[in-house]
C-alpha cells in the first residue's frame, strides 16, 4: 500500500511525534510519504528510514494550491491512502481524496466533541473512511456524533521508539536536583503547567532538595516563568526550552508529572513509563483507561495543585513506592506501548478501510 502522511504543524509535538512513530512502523511493509508545512516537522520526519518528503504551503483549509498539488502528488505516485493529523488537514484530504479516490482516514490524538450541524458533517461523516484514535474516550466521544460507526473507528495506543529510550537509559546521566520531578510537552494552556508550579512550591517546601525540570517550550513560557518566580521558586525550576531528544533529561527524573487537561495518550506519559520513572498525571484522555490508577503510577484530579503536593511528597518520603511504581509502570508499558506492535494494528486497519479504494 502507498501511504501519504499529511501535517501541518508548524512546530514539533505530540501529534508530530506520532506521525513520525507511524510511518516508521508503517514503512518496514508499506511505501511511505509525509507532507508537511514547516522544516522544523519536515527535516525531522525526512529523517525517519524510509519515508519520502515533500513540502507544501497548507495555508488553509481550502488551501487551492496545496489541494492542486496534493491531488496531483496523489495521481503520479499513485498513493492510496490518506492519512491526515490535523484539523487543517482534513479539508484538504477529504476533498483530494473524493476527487481521486484514494482512501481517507484520518487521525484524532484529542478527545473531541463532534459537531454533526456543522462542516464536521463532511469532514468526518462523508469524506472520512476511517478514524485512527488512541484512546477509548476518543472513540466514545465522535461515535456519540453519529458520524462514524464503530467499524470505522480503530483504537490504537501509541508506540514508543524503544531503541531511543533504551540509549537515553544507558547514558543516563546526574539528575539535575536531588530529587528531580520533570515534564515535557508544549507550554499551552491545555497542558495547564501553572498547576504543576503552584502544586511544586507546595511540595518544594518541605522538600529542600528538590527541583523540577521543565522541558519544552510555547505561548506561556513568559507567564509560567513570571509564575514561577511570584511563588518564590524559580532558582529551584530550569526550564529547559523545546529539545530535539528530550529522553537523557526525562530519564534522570526521580518523577514525571504530567496536568493536561486535555490529551488522547500523551507520548510523554509512555516514554517515562518506559524509562522507570514514575508517573504522575490527570486524567486525560486515555492516561487513566490504558493504565491502573495506583499500580502503573498515581492519578491526581484537574487543577488540583494541593493533590499535586500530596502525591510529590508521598513519592519522596517513601523510596521503595517510588521504586516498586517506577517497575510495575516499565512493565506495563513495555508490554502495552510498542511501535511494532503499533504498525502491525494500523496496518491492518488500512488494508481494512481502504480495500477497494482507487
Amino acid at each position: 500500500m502507498r501511504i501519504l502522511f499529511l501535517n501541518s504543524a508548524r512546530n514539533w509535538g505530540g501529534n508530530e511525534k506520532w506521525t513520525a512513530l507511524a510511518a516508521q512502523a508503517l514503512a518496514a511493509e508499506h511505501e511511505v510519504h509525509a507532507a508537511y508545512r514547516r522544516p522544523v516537522v519536515g527535516d525531522r520526519l525526512a529523517a525517519v528510514p524510509g519515508v519520502a518528503t515533500v513540502r507544501w504551503p497548507f495555508l488553509a483549509s481550502g488551501d487551492a494550491w496545496t489541494l492542486a498539488a496534493l491531488v496531483r502528488y496523489i495521481q503520479k505516485a499513485e498513493i492510496d491512502c490518506l492519512i491526515p493529523t490535523r484539523r487543517k488537514d482534513y479539508v484538504l484530504a477529504g476533498l483530494a481524496a473524493r476527487i481521486t479516490g484514494a482512501c481517507n482516514v484520518l487521525r484524532l490524538g484529542l478527545v473531541r466533541r463532534l459537531r454533526p450541524w456543522t462542516h464536521q458533517r463532511w469532514v468526518y461523516g462523508r469524506w472520512a473512511d476511517g478514524l485512527i484514535v488512541n484512546a477509548p474516550s476518543i472513540r466514545d466521544t465522535a461515535l456519540a456524533s453519529g458520524l462514524l460507526t464503530a467499524e470505522q473507528i480503530a483504537v490504537i495506543p501509541n508506540g514508543v521508539d524503544a531503541d531511543a529510550v533504551a540509549a537515553a537509559a544507558q547514558a543516563r546521566g546526574a539528575p539535575a536536583f536531588p530529587f528531580t520531578v520533570a515534564t515535557v510537552g508544549k507550554l499551552t494552556e491545555r497542558k495547564d503547567v501553572a498547576t504543576l508550579l503552584r502544586g511544586f512550591a507546595a511540595f518544594a517546601r518541605q522538600a529542600p532538595e528538590a527541583g523540577l525540570v521543565v522541558v519544552g517550550d510555547g505561548a506561556e513560557r513568559g507567564r509560567l516563568e513570571a509564575l514561577a518566580r511570584e511563588l518564590g521558586i524559580a532558582e529551584r525550576v530550569r526550564f529547559r526550552g523545546e529539545q530535539a531528544d528530550p529522553y537523557p533529561e526525562l530519564a534522570t527524573a526521580h518523577a514525571f508529572v504530567s496536568t493536561s487537561r486535555n490529551e488522547g495518550f500523551p507520548n510523554t506519559v509512555i516514554e517515562a513509563l518506559h524509562l522507570g520513572v514514575p508517573v504522575v498525571a490527570t486524567a486525560a484522555g486515555g492516561t487513566w483507561e490504558w493504565l491502573a490508577p495506583d499500580q502503573d503510577g498515581v492519578a491526581i484530579p484537574f487543577g488540583d495543585p494541593p493533590a499535586l503536593a500530596r502525591a510529590l511528597a508521598a513519592l519522596y518520603a517513601e523510596p521503595s513506592r517510588r521504586r516498586a511504581l517506577a517497575a510495575q509502570g516499565q512493565a506495563a508499558a513495555r508490554a502495552r506501548f510498542d511501535r511494532q506492535r503499533m504498525g502491525e494494528r494500523l496496518s491492518a486497519f488500512l488494508a481494512q478501510r481502504c480495500a477497494g479504494s482507487r
